[in-house]
């Protein structure tokens, strides 16, 4: 079984991102984490040799080594990945053409 590591910056931004994270403590939120890491799948690669990787519609990005995996960041659910492509990335675009 795997090692896995949840950085302080993935929980918070699970605490950013998630719309049920303000009533979890921070326990709880390493797990999800984790049962993210442990039973996701790797969606694609991503700069500096980390993964994407999903599990029920939440995504994290992650480096995998064995023996272990340490979880960087938390992306959100689809729903919010959807809105920030929309609000966020799609403008920056447009401004720099």
């Amino acid at each position: 079984m795997r090692e896995i590591i949840v950085t302080p910056h993935a929980i918070q931004r699970y605490k950013e991102r998630s719309y049920t994270s303000e009533t979890l403590p921070d326990e709880q939120i390493n797990k999800t984490l984790s049962l993210i890491a442990r039973k996701g799948s790797v969606t694609r690669r991503c700069p500096g040799g980390s993964y994407e990787m999903t599990y029920n519609g939440d995504a994290i990005v992650a480096i995998i080594k064995e023996p272990q995996i340490k979880v960087l960041t938390f992306l959100g659910d689809k729903q919010y990945r959807q809105w920030f492509k929309k609000k966020e990335i799609k403008p920056r675009y447009a401004r720099a053409l």
